[in-house]
């Protein structure tokens, strides 16, 4: 993700270190490349710091373990955390130096971990996607489709996808002879310079993500909105009669079957509290699925005939009006936010190919750049939209901050 491979499409850095005087060995740095020097590192930071997070919840906490979708989380901040540690880091040091300085093998290397640790990520915030599709569409049988197994089988599957694409690349272009890529002045894969290879690569790695992320967002907002207006379609044994015999649910006394219909929906559907739509239909709440269990499904109607029952009618609408739209904000959110960080660099890609001219170095950079920025945010946008890990961060920065606290105590 970084700069080009063609003789005519080269974009090597420009030197941002610029003699003070003739005599001497003193460098300054323009304000421009200050400010895009010390930009970078704060987000390698803010990166490193918000992904080491995740991955210290997920070992501290037995019951983020326990759950097979937190795998998801872990190896989203794995990835987003190799971005941090490596790719930011190194870039800015090609950026100070205004050339590549670690030579052709280290810049294979760097380039093909850099493409498929930020391609896997990609991949993961789809399998997040897909995953809370099948949560709030599955309903009880979720627990038993969504094992830790299968995730697992998941993640090795995308990141077999990711290594061996890029490393094809590598072997089939490094292996030609031609170098497009001066290894002492920049680092790029010579992959780039084939127009073929960046049409591919745009499909594999950014539509394909693409449209998985907006299908299945946009099928669990329909859901929860269908969930809104119709709270309750079936009985909750409905659901009870479509789990597998082995998991204990059928063939019990039914106060045990209701506790464990209550145990399983309040356990999986708070696992993402985007979903908390969903969780405030009646088929999601404890006490509605007791009641309905219990009661008749004519039974609010003759409920709802007074004056007081209108009244909770009403903060029942707001209440599902305000739902809706935090679905819908926060599902947005998810969509914008891989669209601005993805689409760019694939855009600025391909317009390369057609005119170099288009494309400056700033350019180049800038999209890169934002393409890594989304290993920033996605702690922001996944992990802290669950509880738990959420008040895992709120320990772990307790923790961390208490010798602060008490050194200014001293004080």
């Amino acid at each position: 993700m970084d700069h080009s491979p063609e003789d005519e499409l080269q974009f090597s850095h420009q030197p941002p270190l610029q003699n003070d005087t003739d005599s001497d060995n003193k460098y300054v740095l323009s304000t421009e490349d200050w400010i895009a020097f010390v930009g970078l590192w704060l987000v390698t930071l803010f990166t490193i710091a918000g992904n080491t997070l995740v991955i210290l919840s997920f070992i501290r906490d037995r019951n983020l373990r326990k759950k097979p979708s937190n795998l998801f989380l872990l190896g989203l901040a794995i990835t987003d955390l190799i971005t941090g540690l490596v790719s930011l880091p190194l870039d800015n040091m090609w950026r100070y130096k205004g050339e590549w300085p670690y030579g052709r093998s280290v810049c294979i290397f760097w380039t093909f971990l850099d493409y498929t640790v930020t391609i896997q990520s990609a991949y993961i915030i789809s399998l997040i996607s897909a995953d809370r599709y099948f949560l709030v569409t599955k309903g009880l049988r979720y627990k038993v489709f969504q094992t830790h197994r299968r995730v697992l089988i998941q993640l090795i599957g995308t990141l077999s996808i990711s290594f061996v694409f890029h490393l094809v690349a590598i072997l089939w272009f490094e292996g030609t002879g031609k170098e497009n890529v001066d290894f002492e002045e920049e680092c790029e894969l010579n992959a780039l310079g084939a127009l073929s290879y960046v049409i591919i690569a745009v499909i594999v790695e950014f539509i394909l993500p693409l449209l998985i992320v907006c299908f299945f967002n946009l099928v669990i907002y329909l859901h929860i909105l269908r969930r809104l207006q119709h709270p309750v379609n079936q009985n909750a044994s409905d659901d009870v009669a479509l789990m597998p015999s082995n998991r204990g649910l059928i063939g019990t006394p039914a106060k045990q079957t209701e506790k464990n219909v209550n145990q399983t929906i309040t356990s999986e559907m708070a696992t993402v509290e985007f979903d908390s739509s969903y969780k405030s239909s009646n088929c999601t709440t404890e006490e509605n699925v007791k009641s309905y269990q219990i009661q008749p499904k004519h039974a609010s109607s003759s409920a709802n005939s007074g004056s007081p029952s209108n009244s909770t009618s009403k903060n029942q609408k707001s209440s599902v009006r305000k739902s809706r739209k935090k679905a819908a904000t926060t599902l947005s959110i998810l969509i914008v936010a891989f669209i601005v960080c993805w689409l760019p660099y694939n855009v600025v890609a391909i317009i390369r190919h057609i005119s170099s001219d288009l494309v400056n170095v700033r350019t180049w950079d800038m999209v890169n750049y934002l393409l890594w920025f989304n290993s920033a945010v996605n702690p922001v946008l996944y992990a802290t939209t669950n509880v738990h890990f959420r008040r895992n961060f709120s320990e772990l920065l307790g923790k961390l901050c208490t010798p602060f606290k008490r050194i200014l105590c001293m004080k």
